[in-house]
């Protein structure tokens, strides 16, 4: 969600993908410009499609398990960054359309100081908005893990000390 959000502040056409269809209008009230509902993680032809066959320049890949997908959505040296990895484990990842197509693939971990002031300042100038889903007492975290699991959330699970 906040993806979306940044990207159309820098100018993104953007391309959303989920696996449950009631969280379309969230996520074009939130910027996306088209949803693609896959809820059997098969996505890439639809992506494919709605791009004119060009396929995508850039791909945020949250799952991890779904980048075979996120390579064949994306389009001739377009790059993919991994940011999740919800399900741990190996995924397929073919050599050739990596070659064929000058895919780069690199990974997003912890953010700079200056990312982070970069993104409070977004926040601040309401380009984007914080999504947060519900607050939680801390001792109720083995819960809040089972909601985001179960994908009942839309957005972020803030856990509280007080």
């Amino acid at each position: 969600m906040h993806q979306i959000q940044i990207a159309r502040a820098l100018g993104a056409h953007v391309i959303a993908v989920t696996g449950d269809s009631t969280k379309v209008s969230r996520l074009e009230e939130l910027g996306a410009f088209s949803v693609v509902v896959a809820q059997d993680g098969n996505y890439s032809a639809d992506v494919w499609n709605k791009t004119g066959k060009k396929g995508v320049d850039v791909a945020m890949e949250n799952l991890g398990s779904t980048l075979s997908q996120t390579l064949r959505a994306t389009g001739m040296g377009g790059r993919i960054v991994v940011l999740g990895n919800i399900a741990p484990g190996s995924v397929e990842v073919s050599p050739g359309l990596l070659i064929g197509r000058r895919l780069r693939v690199q990974g997003s971990g912890s953010a700079t100081l200056d990312e982070v002031s970069q993104s409070l300042a977004m926040i601040a100038s309401g380009l984007v908005r914080p999504q947060i889903d519900r607050v939680m007492p801390f001792t109720q975290a083995a819960q809040a893990h089972a909601l985001l699991e179960a994908r009942q959330v839309n957005g972020r699970i803030i856990l509280s000390g007080w």
